[in-house]
């Protein structure tokens, strides 16, 4: 019998006498083009093989809250003039421990928590520096630009909620810096008024003191 060539064989009729050769009755496996609707885009896949998944598309970054982004406020004011600096009650470094008896009740929105009001008022105004007064809690850090990794020890508990008065003067391009995330900059001084830029998230709220009355 002679050997058979590749990919042909030879096969013997039902007669018993040598047959013609013939291809084998199984077909090659053919590719087929199969179009997945999840990416759209068309591949190769062999018949009887399960589509392997796609991966899933990288998480994107979710945009920062309105309330977390952080905005300016340029706004300009006259000796004897303020303003009023309403911080959130949470930011305070040091807030006044709860009882324990009180973490037990119905817990609070913290929305209902009054903010934290810091006053400032412009004192003195020359043609190098301008005087201002600050008057807010004692648990608000206040600090000077150039001072402001310098350590310094937090008031006892005690005395968070106490008032307390300090007056700073600044030239013009010096900051200070309210808490963690306020800052005060003096951007110029003309005559008998100074002007005045404020950094902060968008939830601080900063109203001239002539509109609280």
């Amino acid at each position: 019998m002679h050997e058979a060539s590749s990919p042909l064989e030879w096969i013997l009729p039902s007669g018993g006498s040598l047959g013609e050769r013939t291809r084998p009755a199984a077909p090659l496996a053919r590719r087929r083009c199969r179009r997945d609707p999840l990416d759209q885009s068309s591949r190769l896949v062999r018949p009887g093989s399960s589509p392997q998944p796609n991966p899933p598309p990288p998480p994107t970054q979710p945009d920062p809250a309105p309330a977390e982004r952080s905005g300016r406020l340029v706004v300009t004011r006259s000796e004897g003039e303020g303003l009023v600096v309403l911080l959130p009650r949470r930011w305070v470094s040091n807030p006044t421990p709860t009882p324990p008896h009180a973490a037990s009740r119905q817990a609070v929105p913290p929305t209902a928590d009054p903010p934290i009001e810091v006053r400032i008022d412009i004192r003195k105004l020359t043609s190098q520096d301008v005087r201002i007064h600050l008057c807010g809690p004692r648990a608000v850090r206040i600090r000077r630009g150039e001072i402001l990794d310098a350590p310094s020890p937090p008031p006892p508990p005690e005395l968070a909620e106490h008032v307390g008065h300090l007056v700073i003067g600044r030239r013009p391009g010096q900051t200070i810096h309210l808490g963690e995330q306020v800052t005060l900059e003096v951007v110029w001084l003309r005559g008998r008024q100074a002007r005045l830029r404020f950094t902060a998230p968008m939830q601080v709220k900063i109203l001239r003191t002539e509109l609280l009355a």
